[in-house]
């Protein structure tokens, strides 16, 4: 996976948790957990994503 993969993935997962109705608040938070999420983790958000995406 490369680093521009690893950045779409985590705006993916940032923009679904959005779709989701999060606060502000949350969303900022989330925004930092995601930077402390594992290679296979980022790549589980994005293709969860990717899958929301295509419904």
């Amino acid at each position: 996976m490369s680093e521009t993969d690893l950045v779409v993935a985590k705006m993916a997962a940032l923009l679904e948790a959005e779709a989701k109705g999060e606060k502000q608040e949350e969303k900022d938070a989330g925004a930092m957990d995601s930077i402390d999420l594992t290679p296979e983790e980022l790549e589980e958000a994005f293709r969860s994503a990717k899958e929301e995406e295509n419904k």
